[in-house]
């Protein structure tokens, strides 16, 4: 460009020697500007006033490029009006050399005595800044001092250069949004509000991925290992319509006002690895509280989880140690999947945790009180020497060729102004403004209107991005996402063996929770153990007297079936409302899954409630099943937890009857509760189980504030009946609190 050859021409001669060298004619911006007006001047060119010149138009060449190379003016190659004032130019980046220029001239006229002001030199100015400047951005101060850097490296907090990212708040988005606007053929759509985790002390802390160097330079030294085989990579690919990992691939967690993306990273990955491991057997959900509180390795700060981690560390963990299942506190899976470490709970006493606040790492001992294991170590997955950590620096083939394979893998890359508005279509970097680095799983790749993406989870809720997940340019080291290492796992089990639902290799070719049919290995009801034929299920039914049993569906969707558990122990078919069965004949609860397949949610046969009337099989609003008769019901009550304060609403249209279910399974009458009236039980506890029944009618609901329920109601829950007896809860306030 004219503006940098002119610069660096510049810079290398006083005005005297540009105007014996006949350069007058041939400045530009800056460069004009100084030349016109020592040209005004009745001095010698080698005089105090010119050589005072001189230093400020250095200064001035200085501040126009480094302002070329500001985040302000990255997409932009105009120049601005000189006929209207600075503050109406039409972008951040015209405002921005406007006010330059307008400074820098004042500063030469007022370094020069006796100059006329009356001259107002016009110049013809060039294009601003050029499209690409090689990795490299400029900070400048209010005065217009300089200093260049590395934008992936650094950032520009008000005009000092930082190894820390700058501060970014949700209203800061605007602007960013504006320059967004502004840029012709943008490869991805943006929105212009923030749609992730409220967090108070700025967005980049949100990204806590941290670098291990020595675990780069390791990487860089390695050539990508030679393959025996090819493997068949399809155009597009993506793990969210695998039939039986898909539902879980899609789930999408929240890791709140805390930089825990490392934590959610590893979490979503071996979660996913384990899933296609298995062939569908585990469908568990990894505790980022257990790879954030009990591997002291992977935190960059030992004293406060919120800081930062080495994600591919996390992958170690799993193997040596193994995590814990959990999900969010506030989870959209339904009340008791909350697993045993949920995010968001910490120590012992699994107390509720302020993200907002220092996560200080504690590693508990025991699972949370809604729980069905309470030993921490019962419930690991991964911990075995069958798993090998697999890395990968700067290789797309074997990258694809894993995900294809063995599921997810983990990747860190660097986080700048515009990401955090990221709606749809395949991002690409379009700001310099550096905002941290940030942790996510991969899931698949593809190519969208002729450019190559990964496909990748975030941690950031549903609302953000494309539900949560989000597109990357493949292939280019888009901000650094090839560049930084890439971790997934692989088991390694000998011939004749299989990976079960804990992630240890058993002998056959599925695993020792599934069954073979028809070539393929189907799930036995509730990861129950199979037989060791594999032939089917230990969870079976014998023969034994009859009972009459009616399943009622209350869950959201409507999807929920009821499915009976044949003498191989596998599942025969769909049944209706209303069967007649056998004392020892288990039944199964399930799902429908978005993409095929099943969630088992309950399984029991009647003989658990004792008697031989008839049995209700419930699934409520909270997709919790359960059995019920008039002679007791199954899952008994089985801890207290915290103390609460429960409402019971009735708007039914009918009088119900409130039970409490002991921790024997007897029911003991509560309340009657009339249409349009309330019932408050003022010293309760989380965990313990209630029933409903129309009275004179039939049963229509069992259920229990969880925890989950306790900390999204502050400890005040209202528990309501609707028309179509379905429950709701919600939280409600108490006079005087």
């Amino acid at each position: 460009m004219k503006l940098l050859f002119i610069t660096q021409v510049a810079l290398g001669y006083n005005l005297k020697e540009l105007f014996n060298l006949n350069f007058q004619n041939e400045l530009a911006n800056h460069g004009c500007h100084c030349a016109r007006i020592a040209g005004n001047l009745d001095t010698a060119a080698d005089s105090e006033p010119a050589s005072a010149t001189d230093g400020h138009c250095r200064d001035w060449q200085k501040a126009r490029k480094c302002a070329s190379f500001s985040d302000a003016c990255r997409n932009y190659d105009s120049d601005y009006d000189s006929s209207i004032s600075c503050a109406s130019q039409v972008n951040t980046c015209a405002k921005l050399f406007c006010r330059l220029d307008t400074e820098f001239v004042a500063r030469i006229r007022d370094s020069i005595p006796n100059i006329d002001n009356s001259v107002n030199p016009s110049c013809s100015y060039d294009k601003l800044a050029p499209k690409n400047h090689d990795g490299e951005a400029c900070c400048l101060t209010d005065q217009f001092e300089t200093e260049f850097y590395k934008y992936a490296e650094k950032s520009c907090n008000d005009g000092q250069v930082s190894s820390e990212p700058s501060p970014i708040f949700p209203e800061d988005l605007n602007q960013v949004a504006a320059e967004l606007d502004s840029i012709p053929d943008l490869t991805f759509d943006h929105t212009d509000t923030w749609l992730g985790p409220e967090i108070a002390t700025g967005l980049q802390d949100l990204n806590g991925a941290l670098v291990d160097e020595t675990e780069v330079e390791n990487s860089t030294s390695q050539a990508p290992q030679r393959r025996k085989r090819a493997v068949v990579l399809p155009q597009n690919f993506d793990l969210r319509t695998d039939t039986a990992c898909g539902s879980l691939t899609k789930t999408v967690r929240d890791q709140g006002a805390c930089g825990t993306c490392y934590a959610f990273a590893v979490a979503s990955t071996t979660s996913q690895a384990l899933c296609v491991a298995s062939k569908g057997a585990s469908q568990k959900l990894h505790s980022p509280m257990d790879v954030a509180n009990c591997y002291e390795p992977i935190l960059g700060n030992k004293q406060n989880a919120c800081k930062g981690g080495y994600a591919t560390r996390g992958f170690d963990h799993f193997r040596d140690n193994g995590i814990v299942t959990g999900t969010n506190v506030l989870n959209t899976l339904g009340a008791n999947t909350l697993g045993c470490f949920p995010y968001g709970m910490g120590g012992d006493s699994l107390s509720h945790f302020d993200l907002n606040q220092s996560m200080v790492p504690t590693c508990p001992s025991t699972c949370q009180r809604d729980f069905e294991t309470r030993n921490f170590a019962s419930d690991k997955q991964g911990k075995t020497s069958d798993i090998e950590v697999v890395r990968f620096y700067n290789d797309e083939q074997g990258v694809m060729e894993h995900i294809k394979e063995h599921g997810a893998v983990q990747a860190s890359f660097t986080v700048y102004a515009d990401f955090y508005l990221y709606k749809s279509r395949v991002y690409t970097q379009n700001s310099n403004v550096y905002k941290g680095d940030h942790a996510v799983s991969v899931i698949g790749w593809g190519v969208e209107n002729g450019i190559k993406y990964w496909l990748c989870k975030n941690s950031w809720n549903a609302r953000w991005g494309d539900g949560g997940f989000f597109k990357i340019r493949r292939g280019t080291n888009e901000c650094g996402i090839e560049g930084n290492v890439m971790t997934g796992l692989k088991w390694r089990c000998p011939a004749g063996y299989s990976v079960n639902s804990e992630g240890k290799c058993v002998p056959g070719a599925c695993s020792d929770t599934q069954y073979l049919k028809n070539g393929v290995c189907e799930n036995c009801p509730m990861n129950g153990e199979s037989t060791a034929d594999r032939t089917g299920c230990l969870l079976r039914s014998y023969d034994s007297p009859a009972r009459h049993i009616y399943f009622r569906s209350y869950n959201l969707d409507g999807t929920a079936r009821l499915n009976w558990i044949n003498f191989d122990g596998k599942l025969d078919r769909d049944y209706g409302d209303s069967v007649d069965t056998f004392q020892k004949h288990p039944w199964l609860i399930s799902i429908a899954r978005e993409t095929g397949g099943r969630l088992d949610v309950f399984a029991g046969a009647p003989e658990l409630i004792p008697g031989d009337d008839t049995v209700f099989y419930l699934i409520n609003s909270d997709n919790e099943g359960s059995m019920v008769s008039d002679s007791g019901a199954y899952p008994p009550t089985t801890r207290q937890g915290s103390q609460i304060t429960v409402k019971f609403s009735n708007n039914s249209g009918r009088t119900v009857l409130l039970y409490w279910i002991d921790a024997s399974g007897s029911l003991q009458l509560y309340h009657s509760i009339p249409n349009k009236s309330e019932r408050i039980i003022d010293v309760t506890y989380v965990s313990h189980r209630w029933a409903m029944k129309v009275e004179n009618g039939e049963w229509f609901w069992t259920g229990s504030v969880s925890n989950e329920n306790f900390f999204a109601t502050n400890g005040k829950t209202r528990i309501s009946v609707r028309p179509d007896l379905k429950v709701k809860k919600s939280g409600y306030q108490i006079l005087g609190y």
